[in-house]
């Protein structure tokens, strides 16, 4: 029978856990996690998180593009934060059901933080669940307090907070339950939050941050010796074809990308220079232009070909230079990949400003102001 390991992080308190079969039975803890412990094996590893950097923001669903509205789903958080939407990790429910969601939104480093500290106890959790996202109107009840802090989800927002601030983010008529209480609080007493929240039903509605960069390696599954290799030869026979139609995919899109720099580099040079490696040719004019001229266009072509160049997924469509800034406009796969570039150049010591974004055949476009950190 299918087993879940359940875990809580809360702060100010160590990792707990427990075990539970599909039927919802305990089999092993509750306990809190020590140095040196031997977890029982799982089939599912989930853990519950409470945590001050997360924000649950309810949002329209677009009637179509939705695979387009995901990669974008970072620049929602645009609005809700007043940081760099950069460092926020921003996460949907797999399956999205009616015409509105909820998304999460958690820092990036915190996120980070948590992963690092499961995997030092030898866990690699296969969902990471906001616990405001068990709560709210449609789940069992609205709020559920924990010593030091509390979750809670009302109609359009939910998050994390120090139980004395819940009587200004949620109505009087909020569902409270109480697990280890600070202070007078009225509300229906639970175990403790981590029991509670292992006896919820879990399925793809419900938000899993293990989502995009931080998604989770996947579960090897034990299976007997014969099935397990007739399973391998099959797919490696799929994966063959899978690869052969890949090549040929990879191959008309290096022509078609070649084809897009050589009309961006005619823009740039003219027609009379001959272009044979665009990168380095622009690179050897950046070198010659900042020998003459310490300072202008190619300068900052010098700095930004060597990262266009690294990535073959890059396109650049356009450039234009005045008045000591860039403008470049970069075609990538997705939005993650633009972001990965747009990280690199900030890391390369050059000021960065997103003009702007937008989806176009598939592709995701972005233009970036550029200009020399000196």
């Amino acid at each position: 029978m299918p087993q879940t390991l359940w875990l809580r992080a809360a702060p100010h308190r160590p990792l707990e856990w427990l075990l539970r079969d599909a039927l919802g039975r305990t089999l092993a803890g509750p306990d809190t996690l020590r140095a040196g412990a031997v977890l029982p094996s799982a089939d599912l590893r989930v853990v519950v998180w409470c945590d001050p950097s997360l924000m649950l923001r309810r949002v329209a669903l677009p009637k179509s593009g939705l695979s387009k509205w995901r990669q974008g789903l970072t620049y929602l958080a645009e609005d809700w934060i007043a940081g760099d939407v950069s460092q926020v990790h921003v996460a949907a429910p797999q399956r999205l059901v009616g015409r509105e969601t909820f998304l999460a939104v958690a820092e990036r480093e915190r996120l980070r933080e948590l992963i690092a500290e499961l995997q030092a106890f030898g866990i690699d959790a296969d969902k990471i669940i906001p616990e405001p996202a068990l709560l709210g109107p449609a789940r069992s009840a609205d709020v559920i307090i924990d010593g030091d802090f509390a979750s809670f989800c009302g109609a359009d927002n939910g998050g994390c907070t120090e139980p004395e601030m819940l009587s200004i983010l949620v109505d009087e008529s909020a569902r409270i339950l109480i697990g280890r209480a600070s202070g007078e609080h009225r509300g229906d007493h639970v175990d403790s939050a981590l029991r509670w929240a292992s006896l919820q039903p879990i399925d793809d509605t419900h938000i899993n941050l293990r989502s995009g960069e931080f998604a989770a390696p996947r579960t090897q599954q034990r299976t007997p010796y014969r099935p397990a290799l007739i399973a391998v030869a099959a797919a490696l026979v799929v994966h063959t074809g899978a690869v052969a139609l890949e090549w040929y995919r990879a191959q008309r899109d290096v022509a078609a990308a070649e084809a897009r720099t050589e009309a961006a580099f005619r823009d740039a040079f003219g027609s009379e220079l001959r272009m044979v490696n665009a990168a380095f040719q622009l690179q050897q004019a950046a070198s010659i232009g900042a020998n003459r001229t310490g300072g202008g266009a190619l300068p900052l072509l010098q700095r930004i070909a060597p990262l266009l160049a690294s990535d073959s997924r890059l396109v650049l469509v356009g450039f234009e230079y005045r008045d000591g800034m860039m403008e470049v406009a970069v075609r990538a796969p997705d939005a993650s990949r633009f972001d990965g570039f747009r990280e690199q150049l900030a890391a390369s010591g050059l000021k960065i400003e997103i003009a702007n974004t937008q989806y176009d055949a598939n592709e995701f476009t972005g233009r970036l102001r550029i200009r020399g950190a000196g």
